[in-house]
C-alpha cells in the first residue's frame, strides 16, 4: 500500500500527515534557525494517564524544566493568544504580535486578574511592607 502525505498551515507552523495502512502519524513542525523543528508527533496508539506521569513529574519539579524557571501563564483565544512574560505582555491577535512593558508587579497582578481570572496572594515580604 502506498503512503499518503499531506501538508497544511505553511509558514511558521506546518502540519504533516503520513498514513500507511493502519499506521498514521501527524507531525507538527515549527520553523527554526536550522530549518523545521518537530514540536509534536501524534499517533493513533491508545494511551493511559500513567504513560504521562514521568514527564509530568519532570516538568513540575526539574530545575531544567522551563516551567520551574519563571512564572508562566498563557491563554489561547479564538483569534490568538495572550501571554504575560516577566513584565512584558505579549498579545497576538489575527497573526499580529504586540508586546508592551508592564509598569510594575501591581500591573502584572491586574493583568492576571482581568485577563485570566487569577488573583495572586501577596508575597510575605509584600504584606510586611504594606504595614
Amino acid at each position: 500500500m502506498a503512503c499518503l502525505a499531506s501538508r497544511s498551515r505553511p509558514g511558521m507552523r506546518r502540519s504533516t500527515t503520513k498514513s500507511c495502512g493502519a499506521e498514521a502519524t501527524w507531525l507538527l513542525q515549527r520553523s527554526g534557525e536550522a530549518g523545521l523543528d518537530a514540536q509534536y508527533r501524534l499517533t493513533m496508539q491508545p494511551r493511559v494517564m500513567a504513560d504521562f506521569a514521568a514527564r509530568c513529574n519532570y516538568q513540575q519539579t526539574s530545575p531544567e524544566s522551563h516551567f520551574t524557571q519563571r512564572r508562566i501563564c498563557s491563554l489561547a483565544l479564538p483569534d490568538g493568544r495572550i501571554t504575560p512574560s516577566g513584565l512584558r505582555l505579549i498579545t497576538t491577535l489575527d497573526g499580529v504580535r504586540d508586546e508592551r512593558e508592564l509598569a510594575s508587579e501591581d500591573e502584572y497582578r491586574t493583568v492576571l486578574a482581568e485577563q485570566f481570572g487569577v488573583t495572586l496572594q501577596p508575597k510575605p515580604m509584600d504584606a510586611q511592607r504594606s504595614r
